[in-house]
């Protein structure tokens, strides 16, 4: 057991947290080939410029057969073939749309573990120099998402207006609607579905 455990003082993806950390110029813990946290570690962060919370969870990405590549914005499903309950891919071939989601917070590479947001409000992030995940970054729609709408994972990471019951777990609600086939992240409230 972990115990609690706070957000990693470099961020979820060493990138620094605004101007009060400077990322490490090896990755440690986001985007690593052996696993730095237990997988499936979730943890919990309030959003101040959101005013809401939100979690991450330690998670290994597997490229899948497609191969799809993982890239921030892009919903990750769990891995059918798979031996565990903790890795995920963005290939809607090799997932399991319907099941449990998370977003990912930029690109991992294929077999590698780093952290994807989970639940309630994005969190507010450097991606890149100057680059908030919360303000830039967007996830991939059909291009006919509402505002209110509640959504579901797609095919190939994309989101798509939820289904019904029979489509399975819906992923989340948004706030406002989809510009062609972009929605940005902070406009995104993600239901719990891991923990």
């Amino acid at each position: 057991m972990l115990g609690n455990l706070a957000i990693p003082i470099d961020g979820f993806t060493e990138t620094g947290i605004g101007d009060r950390y400077a990322p490490k110029g090896t990755n440690e813990h986001h985007n690593v080939a052996t696993a730095a946290y237990r997988p499936g570690t979730i943890i919990e962060y309030y959003n101040e410029r959101l005013d809401g919370y939100g979690a991450c969870i330690y998670l290994k990405y597997d490229s899948g057969a497609g191969p799809v590549a993982a890239a921030a914005g892009l919903v990750a499903t769990l891995y059918i073939r798979a031996e565990d309950h903790y890795t995920v891919t963005c290939d809607s071939s090799d997932g399991i749309l319907g099941g449990k989601a998370a977003l990912c917070l930029s690109v991992i590479t294929d077999t590698y573990y780093g952290w994807f947001w989970c639940k309630g409000v994005c969190p507010d992030i450097n991606i890149a120099a100057d680059s908030s995940y919360a303000e830039n970054a967007d996830l991939t729609t059909d291009g006919d998402v509402a505002a209110g709408e509640v959504i579901m994972a797609s095919t190939d990471g994309v989101v798509d207006t939820y289904a019904g019951t029979n489509a399975g777990l819906p992923l989340g609600q948004t706030l406002a609607a989809d510009t062609g086939t972009d929605l940005a992240a902070e406009n995104v409230y993600l239901f719990p579905m891991w923990g």
